[in-house]
């Protein structure tokens, strides 16, 4: 589908939506219309009769249930197949230059208006978009434009009806099959504590904390806090050589990795310069106390 008759659909779309919306009569605002507003994308009024057809009780588990529905993944595919690759087929396919970068940005923009406008799969089209807020990265920092959709593929779509442990595990990258987006878009990538000066950078711990788990005061957390954090997580990072097929996903290396024993939250983390263990501790340290 060309640039063109995307737009004209999306216009076309947005102005049938509104219409539908202007047309249906308030006195018919019953809880299967509102839950119908509140889930669904662009619904038009076949969405809302279909709805109210199914009732209540029944519209909402289907909602529940994506799988249960019919999705737009093929027409996704179709036109805008970037925002199924890796990191590693983008940046060698389209790394080239600026003109080239811009088209993983753009299909990714294209493919999410395309899936709320059109899919049956309401609510989590509109969770996926709620938890790609939660989690945001910059796609125009670093090499964000590359590792952005297998971010979004595997955090905030895999896990958008899942458990919150799954999704911030997800977010962290803290496997070797995960992109590791958010720790290149926080500086965690350089996070390393070398002897006999290294200093753990703490701007993915901070926001960690701040932003995608605790929230921000005192009350909640200190600078020690932060400070163990940061230092858990040193040698997060991810794989730098662009000739390997992994690049762009999560690694962890020993050697920039301060180790050490720590009580975290009230759980005991052992150390380990081996295996991103302390880090995957302290995450599950961090879900149990909220």
């Amino acid at each position: 589908m060309t640039n063109a008759k995307w737009t004209l659909a999306l216009v076309r779309g947005a102005v049938l939506v509104l219409g539908v919306v202007a047309s249906y009569p308030s006195s018919a605002q019953t809880a299967t219309y509102r839950l119908v507003r509140r889930t669904a994308g662009a619904a038009d009024r076949q969405e809302f009769q279909a709805a109210e057809a199914m009732g209540f009780d029944a519209y909402l588990t289907a909602q529940l249930d994506p799988s249960t529905l019919p999705d737009v993944e093929a027409e996704v595919d179709a036109n805008w197949p970037l925002v199924n690759e890796s990191p590693y087929f983008i940046l060698t396919n389209y790394g080239l230059n600026v003109n080239t970068r811009s088209q993983p940005k753009r299909q990714m923009r294209y493919a999410r208006a395309w899936r709320w406008m059109h899919s049956d799969q309401g609510l989590y089209e509109r969770m996926t978009w709620f938890w790609a807020n939660h989690l945001s990265i910059d796609q125009n920092k670093d090499n964000g434009w590359a590792l952005f959709p297998w971010f979004d593929r595997f955090v905030s779509r895999k896990h958008a009806l899942g458990t919150f442990r799954e999704l911030i595990h997800a977010s962290a990258g803290d496997s070797v099959d995960r992109a590791a987006a958010m720790l290149e878009y926080l500086d965690n990538v350089a996070n390393r504590c070398v002897p006999p000066n290294g200093i753990p950078n703490e701007n993915y711990a901070r926001e960690f904390f701040e932003l995608h788990v605790l929230g921000k005061g005192p009350q909640v957390h200190t600078e020690d806090d932060v400070e163990d954090l940061a230092t858990i997580f040193s040698g997060w990072g991810k794989v730098t050589d662009q000739s390997n097929i992994r690049w762009g996903l999560f690694d962890f290396n020993g050697a920039n990795h301060c180790e050490g024993s720590y009580t975290f939250y009230g759980v005991n983390i052992p150390p380990d310069d081996v295996d991103p263990t302390e880090g995957q501790l302290a995450i599950d340290a961090l879900i149990d106390y909220v």
